[in-house]
């Protein structure tokens, strides 16, 4: 979520500044919305319940390929706003 944060910020004020708006199948603001809810919320409660799971019932968590699994398929909804018809 941090350095997702670290991308997309200023990329949205670079577009708010006069930058290319993001091209994808959203416009700005709704494209903003989107991301604030489902790529940083996301990520963030994905991240914290991936950390607690195993404190909360002793089971292991995700690691390995499996998390690059579910990360995968985070970062390629991401890419898919920006690049409609890539996926």
């Amino acid at each position: 979520a941090g350095i997702f944060a670290l991308i997309v910020v200023p990329v949205w004020v670079w577009s708010l500044t006069g930058g290319p708006a993001p091209r994808g199948v959203l416009g700005g603001t709704a494209w903003h919305a989107h991301e604030m809810i489902f790529g940083f919320t996301v990520a963030v409660i994905s991240g914290f319940l991936l950390t607690a799971v195993e404190n909360w019932t002793g089971q292991p968590t995700l690691r390995g390929p499996a998390l690059l699994g579910v990360a995968g398929v985070w970062a390629a909804a991401r890419m898919a706003l920006w690049w409609p018809g890539w996926i």
